[in-house]
């Protein structure tokens, strides 16, 4: 009963997942309410649930929050660019559906259909690779997209994953609550395990606290590079005031 019972048994690390989850989603709900910061909200909650996965050292509120804002300039514009091309879609959607039937409206759906799935590809992985990556908002949109192309099978499983709490609402408004408690947070942390074992190929096998992410630019690795040497910088000088004391 003790070993049951104990910090390190399946029930507590279970018990303590899933209230970190309950944090993380409430978390996620009350900073996307201003609509604009829900890029924010959603980068910072796919960088503490790749954590989490990975079993790396979390520290909920405290990681959350400064992923928040050291993302939160550009997943605002990503977001907002998402946010109007969605938009955007739905409304061509809309519009192409009230015309006759013809073989002009069938090859604009079908073409529409395809740019929409193209879309979506880039969606799913732009801001858990904004979590994950330093680059400019165009290298992270590009990148993102190429992910979601190139690793087709994953990117549906995501899909799906996302799709779940959707459903559930349509099904029944009782599935309320549970989405109050894990519909951010449980999509997030399921798609996780996927996007941990993608990014995985991008990132250094190097010392991680010198490079905590591979950048998939050029711009972007000498900024990586200049931010690798500071850090060295900042850790032999914080030694020699160790060794000085």
């Amino acid at each position: 009963m003790d070993r049951l019972f104990s910090l390190n048994s399946p029930v507590i690390v279970f018990l303590t997942k899933v209230g970190e989850l309950m944090i993380l989603n409430v978390l996620t709900i009350l900073l996307c309410l201003p609509v604009v910061t829900a890029g924010a909200a959603l980068t910072a909650l796919y960088y503490t649930t790749i954590r989490m996965v990975r079993d790396e050292e979390t520290y909920i509120f405290k990681g959350y929050m400064k992923s928040f804002r050291e993302n939160l300039k550009q997943s605002v514009i990503i977001w907002l660019i998402v946010l109007a091309v969605g938009c955007l879609l739905y409304y061509d959607f809309f519009v192409l559906v009230q015309f006759p039937a013809s073989a002009l409206r069938t090859a604009g759906l079908v073409i529409l259909t395809l740019v929409t799935v193209c879309f979506t590809a880039m969606a799913v992985y732009v801001f858990p690779v904004l979590s994950r990556f330093e680059n400019t908002v165009k290298n992270t949109m590009k990148n993102a997209f190429l992910m979601g192309i190139f690793n087709l099978p994953r990117t549906i499983l995501v899909v799906l994953i996302h799709l779940v709490p959707i459903t559930m609402i349509l099904l029944t408004l009782q599935a309320m609550p549970v989405i109050f408690l894990f519909g951010f947070s449980g999509v997030a942390f399921l798609s996780s395990y996927s996007f941990s074992a993608i990014f995985k190929r991008y990132e250094p096998k190097e010392d991680p606290d010198l490079m905590k992410w591979k950048p998939l630019s050029e711009e972007a690795e000498e900024a990586a590079a200049k931010k690798g040497e500071q850090l060295a910088a900042e850790r032999d000088e914080a030694a020699v005031q160790e060794n000085g004391q």
